[in-house]
């Protein structure tokens, strides 16, 4: 077995251990439309999966200033979040903007995404959507 692989079951079996922190999200995903000839309707094409994450404050730790974190031109508040997730827990893989994470009532717009060296983990920072 490979040593990327050995790394990517120990992030499962962590993601296991932890219990009850990590949250269940649902990641959700349009990738636009199609027109129903039946309704006249344009219908989304719609992705969606619920995943477990360990949701985070982004600011948590640095020194950044108080009211927001930059990240890429995207300014994150101080109720934004971040999520690590698994990922081989995911069918697809997450896109900057494309995608939405609801947890407990919430929605959150993907505005990054990094992963960890071995494609363990991805790291999504999330803004409230508005």
């Amino acid at each position: 077995m490979a040593l990327r692989d050995l790394i990517a079951n120990a992030v499962g079996a962590a993601f296991t251990a932890i219990g009850d922190i990590p949250d269940l999200v649902v990641l959700k995903r349009v990738d636009g439309t199609t027109y129903n000839a039946v309704t006249g309707q344009n219908v989304e094409n719609v992705q969606q999966q619920s995943v477990k994450a360990v949701l985070f404050d982004p600011q948590a730790g640095t020194q950044a200033p108080q009211s927001a974190l930059e990240l890429d031109q995207s300014r994150l508040g101080l109720s934004d979040k971040a999520a690590l997730i698994e990922q081989r827990s995911l069918a697809f893989s997450p896109k900057v903007q494309d995608d939405l994470i609801t947890s407990t009532g919430v929605k959150y717009v993907v505005v990054k995404i990094s992963e960890d060296p071995v494609s363990a983990t991805w790291t999504l920072w999330l803004k409230i959507k508005a």
